[in-house]
């Protein structure tokens, strides 16, 4: 059985497949380093904090912006998320770990 997302009643897809295609824009658009939009940001927080929650990460500070960035894996560079804290710090992630690590069976 496909694994769904439901992160809010506006926020609810049947496969991770779907939440992925509504997500990635948020990856793939917008400048290098600049916040993405209010709307992207409220979307984005329930998933980085329901990752968290589920993955037992303790938050630094607040989410503060979330960001689309560059970041070095393997051979080359790859357009990933990074999310900034109240303190100043600031991380990427994965959109797909976060997707799988919120969907659950139904």
């Amino acid at each position: 059985m496909p694994k769904s997302l439901k992160l809010g009643p506006s926020l609810e897809f049947a496969t991770i497949t779907l939440a992925k295609k509504h997500f990635d824009p948020f990856r793939t658009g917008g400048e290098l380093n600049q916040d993405v939009p209010p709307d992207q940001f409220s979307q984005l927080k329930l998933l980085y904090e329901r990752y968290c929650a589920n993955t037992d990460f303790l938050l630094p500070s607040t989410v503060a912006a979330f960001f689309p960035t560059m970041e070095k894996r393997g051979g080359g560079y790859t357009r990933c998320l990074g999310v900034r804290f109240a303190d100043g710090t600031s991380k990427t992630f994965s959109l797909d770990k976060a997707l799988s690590a919120v969907a659950s069976a139904d």
